[in-house]
């Protein structure tokens, strides 16, 4: 693996060995290690966590399902904001994608079909359900029912912030190499990483997602299940050394307290 051969001894150690001391906020975290306190974009971090925990767990995932009929694939490619209209009355992206008018509304046909056609291979390897309820029409008039039913679930117990999901279905329509296996697995992978990833826009106030009422505290979620799983599973690539800054060493600090 790429991120393995990449991985430094004393960066490796650092993760491994951490002791949490706080979070700034949901993307910035406090650590100490040795006699060092430092500064980590926890954002990156968490990113690596969840691609490497996709990678590893690959096609052997559990999953959560979204309310009862899921996520109305229409509707998150609409509120990611992919249309625009032209003169003749199809709607284009800006990478080309084309939509149409039906019935009085708007829908990303191509966007819908390339989704639906990897379907089973999303189902199989990611436990990304994408269905037509039942009894929905066939063809094109059906698309506009098409969802996402399942999440995958990489880390027992965490539940991502609902939130993303238009950024989720646009990243898989957008993002994916969907011509070459290798660079098709990864690019979903990265895709999900970025899902899963805390993001501080979405948090409300001390709680993890504003959509949920009674959501889970973040920092609880950080402090409690996501950085033990940082420790004991994280193989850090090099390019996390640029998200983290030595902010003191402790042993100085002492000394400066005991002149005081």
């Amino acid at each position: 693996m790429a991120f393995e051969a990449s991985a430094e001894c004393q960066n490796r150690e650092l993760f491994r060995s951490l002791t949490f001391v706080g979070c700034v906020s949901p993307s910035t975290m406090l650590l100490q290690f040795g006699t060092g306190l430092y500064i980590i974009q926890l954002r990156n971090v968490l990113k690596e966590l969840f691609y490497q925990t996709l990678i590893f767990s690959f096609g052997n995932f559990g999953s959560f399902k979204l309310a009862e009929s899921g996520a109305n694939l229409l509707e998150l490619l609409q509120l990611a904001g992919l249309e625009s209209e032209n003169e003749s009355g199809l709607l284009w992206d800006a990478n080309g994608i084309v939509w149409q008018k039906a019935e009085g509304f708007r829908f990303p046909v191509a966007a819908l079909e390339l989704l639906e056609s990897q379907a089973a291979m999303l189902n199989d390897y990611f436990s990304l359900q994408i269905a037509r309820p039942d009894g929905a029409e066939q063809g094109a008039d059906g698309l506009r029912h098409l969802a996402l039913v399942t999440l995958p679930s990489i880390i027992d117990g965490y539940t991502p912030q609902m939130e993303g999901l238009p950024a989720l279905a646009l990243s898989l329509v957008n993002d994916v190499d969907w011509e070459e296996e290798e660079a098709c697995f990864d690019s979903v992978c990265r895709a999900l990483a970025e899902f899963f990833v805390i993001k501080e826009e979405f948090c409300d106030g001390d709680r993890l997602s504003g959509l949920e009422e009674g959501g889970a505290p973040w920092l609880a979620v950080i402090r409690d299940l996501l950085v033990p799983r940082v420790k004991s599973h994280l193989v850090p690539p090099d390019s996390l050394r640029d998200g983290t800054s030595r902010l003191a060493d402790l042993h100085d600090l002492y000394k400066v307290f005991e002149r005081c």
